[in-house]
This record gives structure tokens, sequence and C-alpha cells, in this order.
């Protein structure tokens, strides 16, 4: 039987290349061989034994492919041969999924053993196998690590439609990061003026070079005082809290206008805390929004616009390296300074 390597996490910052048998797709699956898989902050936490995770475990799911094979039952949508991505397994059956609320199915991320014995996502093998209502198709002209994000789009995306993002609107976005950077383009996609809110002023730099209006240095400046000089006092009408921290989830808050938004993109582990008084969210009837995944709509779209190039990704990808190297990879991209870190097959 034809043979792959796998990246293998063995435990907390312990990973190991594992020769395994090659899947076969089944009924409505095809076998992908990926090209390019970026490194996730969701893969960097379990890396670092930040998340709970079962072992042996296989992560990667922000990845770019070549169909090889169908299995029997797949339909015409997508052919052998096709540059691809993939959104999220979901079951189709149940209570959510009927009514069109796929992000809530009890079997989406749902990372039991799915292989050989092994948990994960699979990207970061050399083949893995997915259902074909999963997978998405991009233009042949566009790299392979810039296919892989079509998921973290997704998700952008579908945060932002929660908020209703009018052109001229004010988006502020904490964190200068390749999820607060995405967030920063999809709102300027959307016609917003945006605010860019980090530590670092080697990022926002970044991302006014990504073409970011405003940016702040929370090291710098008083946050509140900033955002008062840009809205005349009032607040900016969507706050989007892209990093998992106490301190931002509270800021968020105090900048906000009235009738504004707050959205909570990003999970934080240890968990962080936020500080609210339910009087102030009545009288201010500021919505405090929570986001998570993306259903096939936003995989569609995030590849029509990574396919348009109206998303230009190529500023956010960092270095690569190969699946041997996968040790030296995950080490720069848990090393806080990193956007996007590929590893390529």
């Amino acid at each position: 039987m034809a043979k792959m390597r796998a990246i293998v996490f063995t435990g907390p910052e312990k990973l190991e290349i594992r020769e395994l048998d090659v899947p076969k797709p089944g009924p409505g699956e095809a076998l992908i061989r990926v090209k390019a898989c970026n490194i996730c902050t969701t893969e960097q936490g379990q890396y670092l034994g930040k998340r709970p995770l079962n072992y042996p475990y296989i992560g990667g799911h922000e990845f770019g492919g070549i169909v090889e094979e169908l299995g029997p039952d797949t339909g015409e949508d997508i052919a052998v041969g096709d540059h691809v991505a993939c959104g999220y397994t979901f079951c189709g059956q149940c209570w959510y999924c009927r009514r069109g609320i796929y992000t809530n199915c009890p079997t989406l991320y749902k990372t039991d053993i799915r292989y050989d014995g092994y948990y994960g996502m699979f990207g970061l093998a050399d083949y893995l196998v997915m259902p074909v209502k999963t997978i998405y198709s991009f233009s042949k002209s566009i790299p392979f690590a810039d296919i892989g994000f079509e998921e973290p789009l997704g998700t952008v995306i579908h945060g932002q439609k929660r908020l209703g993002i009018q052109p001229g609107d004010t988006v502020a976005v904490f964190g200068a990061g390749t999820m607060g950077m995405l967030n920063m383009m999809m709102a300027r996609n959307h016609g917003a003026k945006t605010v860019i809110i980090d530590i670092k002023q080697e990022r926002l730099e970044k991302a006014k070079g990504m073409g970011c209006d405003f940016v702040i240095n929370s090291k710098e400046e008083d946050i509140e005082d900033s955002i008062n000089s840009l809205t005349e006092s009032r607040g900016v009408d969507h706050v989007i809290v892209a990093v998992g921290n106490t301190i931002a989830n509270n800021q968020a808050l105090k900048i906000v206008r009235h009738k504004g938004n707050v959205l909570f993109f990003a999970a934080g582990y240890p968990k962080p805390e936020i500080t609210v008084d339910p009087n102030n969210i009545h009288y201010t009837e500021v919505a405090l929004i929570g986001t998570y995944g993306g259903d096939p709509d936003d995989f569609r779209a995030a590849c029509e616009l990574i396919n348009s190039k109206k998303i230009d990704v190529k500023a956010l990808l960092d270095e690569k390296y190969t699946v041997e190297e996968a040790e030296q990879a995950f080490k720069r991209a848990t090393s806080g300074s990193a956007y996007r870190v590929t590893i390529e097959f």
C-alpha cells in the first residue's frame, strides 16, 4: 500500500514525522494531496500544550492541495486535478444543520479518532480524505500557501456578517496578528474606515502598509483618547477583538459607540475574562457578539475574494519550511513575531 508522511504531535512541544498508509476515499469523499499547510494559532496552542488534545494528533486545516482521487457518488463539482482548500465537516442532519446553522453542528471540528488510530484534522500530512461537500476549488494560478487562507478568511467573513458593516463605518480591531489583519482587510473591503490597536510598533507599521487608516500603539497612547479624537468622542461603530486577552476585552467596551457592536473573534488560552456592567449595556444598547468558524457560504466567498485578489494575503505569509523542518517551523510560528508560517509538502 502507498505510504505518506505525517507530522504527529505526541505531547506538548513534541513532534514526530511518521509513515502511514495513504487513506482511500469512500462514497462522497475525495483524496487530497497536500501541497502547503499554514500553521494556525490553533496548532500553535496545541503544540505548546495550551489547548486540550488527544494524542497521537495530526493537526493542520489551513492547507492548499490537489484532488488526487474521487470516491463514488461525488458529483461533478470537484474533479481530479483541481486545486482546492477545505471548510469544515458537518453532519447536515442535526437540528442546527437543518436550519443552516452549520457552525453549531455537534460534529463541527470534531477530532475523535478518524484514521488508523490518529486524532486530528490531518492537513499536516501528504494526503487526507475529505467529504466533497467541504471542498472548494481555486484558480491554478493561486499559490498553495495563499489557498490555505480560505479557512481563516472564511471565519472572518462569518464574524463580520453578524456586524452588518456599512460603507463609512469605523471598525477598530484589537490585535495586528494574522487574524486581526484579515479582519482589517475585510472591513476595508466593506468600505469601512479601519483602526488597528496593538503593542508592537512593527506590526502597526505593517498594518499601515496594508492600507489600515489609523493605528494605535496601546503601550504609548491612551486608547480611549485616541478613539475619541477620531470619532468626535462617539466611539467606533464596531470593535473586533482578535486577541484572546482580558485587557482587550475590557477596553473594547470603552471605545464602542452607543448601539455599536463588539465582536469577540478570538478564543484565549488560558481563558480570558471580561467585566460587564449590565446597566451600561442596557442604557447604551451595545451588542456583545460571539463568532466561531464559518459555513459553506463563508468559505465560497473567501475563495472568490482570494481568486480575484480583492483580498491579497501574500503580506501575511512568513517563512516556509519542509516537512523535515517541522520542529523549526513550529518554533518560528510560536515565536510571537511570525505571521503564517508554511510547511510545504
